[in-house]
């Protein structure tokens, strides 16, 4: 059973689903644990409107005939895009109506009443060169090694690129929901990488990463299969850190670099600072003398530090 619902389309998916969904982003569908999540009144009443049944013969109403549900992942990620993203099988002539369009229809009439406030010119970017593109298609890691396939066996699509592990997508979905504090999770083909998340990456690897977050394992202990026992044990390895090496001397390229700036610092002597000196003061016959023969003299007390 499904302990995972997309509140506002309305439908209740599983644990793999709910990874792509997520994925789509919260304009497109806001993604809520059954059990662990907070509900609101507003979400509970977008669950009862719809409902799976109603959600499908909504998105799915031009689906064609003898269509086969996908198996893969890759398979299911472009369906469930296909699906809610370009609403490419959508009922277009449906007069399903939920609360919470009701509200968002009352919003735009009461914004077309308001006079139009006046938009910053932003500005248009440039189309990106072809010698850019490939640029940034270079910076993205090159394609997991099969040795790297996670726990369900599966070649991994995805990283969570802090921890510098390959995830598959169901295990995606659950990175995610242990917040970015913890694991931040990047598609290895989808999204653009920075040169520090790829030396991540290259430092890491699954293999150091299993040696470092799995250190005191239990002897005989066996994998998860199930959803839920995945997800408490992913919580268990990375949130909690249960299993951690903590004599591990795991630095990276970061933290390194960060110890040879404090090594300079302690190495380099400390400037002498400029004698500055104090002057006795002068006697009041001294000062009017000095008015009379001299043009106006700054007093010495309002010369600032430098000089000038």
């Amino acid at each position: 059973g499904p302990r995972w619902a997309s509140w506002n389309t309305g439908v209740f998916i599983c644990i793999r689903c709910a990874g792509i969904h997520r994925n789509l982003g919260v304009h497109i569908s806001r993604v809520k644990s059954v059990n662990l999540d907070q509900w609101t009144p507003e979400q509970i009443q977008c669950m009862q409107e719809m409902g799976n049944t109603k959600a499908r013969l909504l998105y799915e109403a031009n689906l064609p005939e003898n269509f086969r549900r996908p198996q893969t992942d890759q398979a299911v990620e472009f369906f469930i895009r296909d699906k809610y993203e370009k609403k490419k099988y959508y009922d277009k002539n449906a007069t399903h109506v939920t609360s919470k369009e009701k509200e968002k229809k009352k919003e735009e009439r009461k914004r077309d009443k308001e006079p139009e406030k006046p938009l910053k010119n932003l500005g248009i970017e440039k189309p990106q060169k072809k010698e850019d593109q490939q640029l940034e298609l270079k910076t993205s890691p090159k394609k997991v090694p099969e040795s790297t396939v996670d726990l369900l066996g599966l070649g991994p699509r995805w990283a969570s690129w802090n921890t510098g592990v390959f995830i598959c997508i169901r295990c995606a979905g659950i990175h995610r929901n242990l917040g970015v504090h913890i694991s931040r999770v990047k598609s290895v083909n989808l999204d653009q990488w920075t040169p520090e998340q790829i030396q991540c990456m290259q430092e890491m690897g699954n293999t150091k990463a299993r040696l470092l977050y799995e250190a005191n394992l239990p002897e005989n202990f066996r994998r998860p299969q199930t959803d839920q026992a995945v997800e408490f044990f992913i919580r268990d390895k990375y949130e909690k850190k249960k299993y951690y090496d903590k004599n591990a001397t795991h630095v990276t390229s970061k933290e390194k670099e960060k110890k040879k700036e404090e090594r300079k610092r302690d190495k380099e002597p400390e400037k002498p600072l400029k004698n500055l000196g104090i002057e006795k003061p002068q006697k009041k016959e001294d000062q009017q003398l000095e008015l009379k023969t001299s043009p106006k003299k700054v007093p010495e007390s309002t010369v600032d530090l430098l000089g000038l």
